[in-house]
């Protein structure tokens, strides 16, 4: 009986297809630990441990309402937002919030708090930041984390959303991770500084105008105790 010589095709094509396929678990691999080493660069550094207190002071360099001082108090698992009037003026400290520079806007007003945070970030307010975002705001980006918080993807934009705000922002990209973080994780209030008017006023000194909204230094007891709480 004559015997059939067994294929050696399949042999063959298995043998050079291996050499791929190892080359594309070697480079599946490669790619998981560098976003495995990135992640964790972000999670395991100071600014993103959650037993820290941190202050994010979003300021605007345009006409609006409000800048938007926010706290995150890890321990409490709480955010609070103060919204400070963009033209408040605190009379104690001859200090106008249009009138200063933004790290002393947020030096002073922790200190007015009674807040006293490891790390504290000063955040312009742009466009183009709340674009790349898919918001509009500040007050519509905290709506829309506190409902998603940080996600696997966000680690890997961080570092471009926190181009957009340089020079004049000191925010990090694990800066920026704890406060997604935390508005997706811990309960949220708004809080407003106190005034003694409800409109600013226009104030004409010489050939000088100002524009400021007094702020009402006695009742801000009672935003001082809703921080604490």
């Amino acid at each position: 009986m004559r015997t059939k010589p067994l294929s050696t095709s399949k042999h063959r094509r298995d043998s050079n297809q291996r050499p791929v396929f190892i080359v594309l678990l070697f480079l599946v691999l490669g790619i998981l630990a560098v976003f495995s080493l990135k992640i964790g660069s972000i999670r395991n550094s100071q600014e993103f441990n959650h037993n820290k207190i941190s202050a994010y002071y979003f300021y605007t360099e345009k006409d609006a309402v409000y800048n938007h001082l926010i706290l995150v108090n890890s321990e409490k698992r709480s955010v609070h937002v103060v919204r400070v009037p963009s033209y408040a003026f605190f009379y104690s400290k001859r200090l106008g919030v249009r009138e200063s520079k933004p790290r002393d806007q947020v030096v002073y007003l922790n200190e007015l708090l009674n807040v006293k945070p490891i790390f504290y970030y000063v955040i312009p307010v742009r466009e183009e930041f709340f674009t790349l975002q898919g918001v509009k705001d500040v007050e519509e980006l905290i709506a829309v984390y506190s409902k998603r918080g940080l996600r696997l993807f966000d680690y890997f934009r961080l570092e471009k959303l926190v181009a957009q705000l340089r020079p004049d922002s000191n925010i990090t990209a694990a800066g920026l991770a704890k406060f997604y973080d935390a508005l997706g994780q811990y309960s949220i209030q708004t809080l407003d500084i106190p005034t003694l008017t409800k409109l600013p006023l226009k104030i004409t000194v010489g050939n000088q105008v100002f524009i400021r909204h007094y702020v009402d230094e006695e009742d801000l007891e009672n935003v001082r105790k809703s921080l604490q709480n």
